[in-house]
């Protein structure tokens, strides 16, 4: 069994010594901001974020799921760039 991650241990209260109480905080906007920049070089991306789920949003948000799935099929078989209605978070 390997060592525990860093975040982990954040959320046991267990962090190294030394590890900025905001450490949550500065990675979530920085894994955000790169998230962004990766879907701002896919031409016709829809980059949802607003979902109000956690890592298992298929399990939390099927729906939402479900929705932006048919939304890229019925893009593809129109031809269009940009799923209907989309444009953003």
């Amino acid at each position: 069994m390997g060592a525990p991650s860093v975040v982990t241990m954040i959320a046991a209260g267990d962090a190294p010594p030394g590890t900025p109480p905001d450490f949550g905080a500065i990675f979530d906007a920085a894994q955000a901001q790169a998230q962004a920049r990766l879907a701002a070089l896919v031409p016709g991306a829809d980059h949802i974020t607003r979902t109000r789920s956690g890592h298992n949003i298929h399990l939390l948000q099927p729906q939402l799921v479900v929705d932006a799935v048919n939304d890229v099929v019925a893009a593809v078989r129109d031809g269009s760039t940009r799923p209907e209605g989309s444009g953003g978070p």
